[in-house]
């Protein structure tokens, strides 16, 4: 009798074991299911929207309104129960972190992000942490936010799905060639861009005038401007009308968890 009784408490032990084991890898296999069917629409979306970035930043424009500032679209897709929420962006509609570190040091850098913060959802604590010039290359010594910020969580930088908000993302970027386009940046983004070159005068003049102009063109925004030929040589080198630098945010919200992705296409001028 005992040894019967020994027997089973063996066995039950043993099948709680596998009990469990069957349970864990069940759970494993759906987190195993849910990520790969993210990743797939993750790359999906990657593809088919950064490559009509420009396009789509245009048709987002002409949805709103002709004298409107859109440096950004958002897009809304459901894969089952999980809801993806699409950011797509102008890089060059931003203040480059690396054109101001280059010409101002880390201490104007510092300075400008904390007065970008300005007016954004909350205040993200500041710590450079630029790579080594050697390890910098043509990129610069900022590759990705997280040296800017010091331990900001994802949803800190881009924002919570599904809310409109304005967040330091909106307003500064590690990517692109530095260039600032006139038609998209935003006018706290020109104001810190221009604020060695234009008054503020000149630069609301300059948001009255790329709003009201149908065909933009820079010549024609900054001949405007009526600016003097100092003011032309330093300004001119540091505009477009056309980025070659986009972004595109994918939060994936699950009842669960929901997760971050950003994908960046920096295209060299003159390719397609």
């Amino acid at each position: 009798m005992l040894l019967v009784l020994v027997v089973l408490v063996i066995c039950g032990t043993i099948l709680a074991s596998a009990s469990r084991r069957a349970g864990q890898a069940a759970v494993e296999a759906r987190r195993a299911h849910s990520q790969l069917q993210l990743r797939w629409a993750a790359l999906s979306c990657q593809a088919t929207l950064l490559p009509m970035a420009e396009q789509l930043l245009d048709d987002q424009v002409r949805g709103l309104d002709q004298r409107a500032v859109a440096p950004e679209a958002a897009y809304e897709l459901a894969l089952g129960k999980v809801k993806l929420h699409l950011t797509l962006a102008d890089e060059q509609a931003k203040v480059n972190v690396n054109t101001i570190a280059a010409a101002q040091g880390e201490t104007g850098l510092q300075s400008l992000v904390e007065r970008l913060q300005a007016g954004t959802s909350g205040r993200l604590s500041i710590k450079l942490q630029p790579n080594d010039d050697a390890l910098a290359g043509t990129s610069g010594r900022y590759a990705s936010l997280d040296q800017i910020f010091q331990d900001a969580r994802p949803e800190a930088i881009a924002g919570l799905p599904g809310q409109n908000q304005s967040t330091i993302r909106t307003r500064i970027t590690c990517w692109g060639n530095g260039k600032i386009n006139l038609r998209r940046a935003p006018l706290a983004v020109l104001r810190e861009a221009f604020a060695e070159h234009l008054t503020e005068s000149q630069l609301l003049q300059l948001d009255e005038l790329r709003r009201s102009d149908v065909e933009f063109s820079v010549s024609r925004v900054l001949a405007g401007l009526q600016l003097t030929n100092k003011q032309i040589r330093a300004v001119r080198p540091m505009v477009t009308n056309a980025s070659t630098c986009h972004s595109l945010w994918i939060i994936a919200e699950s009842p669960g968890r929901d997760w971050y992705q950003l994908c960046v296409e920096d295209k060299p001028a003159g390719k397609k």
